[in-house]
């Protein structure tokens, strides 16, 4: 296989485990470990390796293959933690969040404007 299709499973990947990783980190700062890190060994250990393994050994497609499992691992991962994210933010709500919109007198926020 040419190193061009490499690229292109990792151009595919790329973007998917950029977003997982941003969406834990955003699900971290809610307090919320254990569901990420479940996602990811189900993601990570289920699929990749699993799937990699399975596509390289069991079914000859060598290196593509763990590379086809490592790119969908991570596109499984950053559903996961996509659904989490949904369900944290719009059906909890975000602790914290102002949810009525208030205007603001910028003479009362900002004390120099009101002279």
């Amino acid at each position: 296989m040419q190193s061009s299709a490499f690229l292109l499973l990792v151009a595919i990947a790329q973007p998917f485990n950029n977003l997982g990783i941003v969406g834990a980190g955003v699900l971290r700062g809610f307090k919320d470990t254990l569901i990420p890190m479940l996602a990811s060994l189900g993601a990570f250990w289920g699929i990749s390796f699993a799937g990699g393994w399975s596509l390289a050994f069991l079914f000859g497609f060598a290196a593509p293959g763990i590379w086809i499992g490592l790119t969908s691992g991570a596109i499984v991962y950053s559903l996961m933690i996509g659904v989490r994210l949904h369900r944290c933010l719009f059906r909890n709500g975000i602790p914290g969040l102002i949810t009525s919109a208030v205007p603001i007198n910028p003479a009362v926020a900002i004390p120099a404007l009101a002279s």
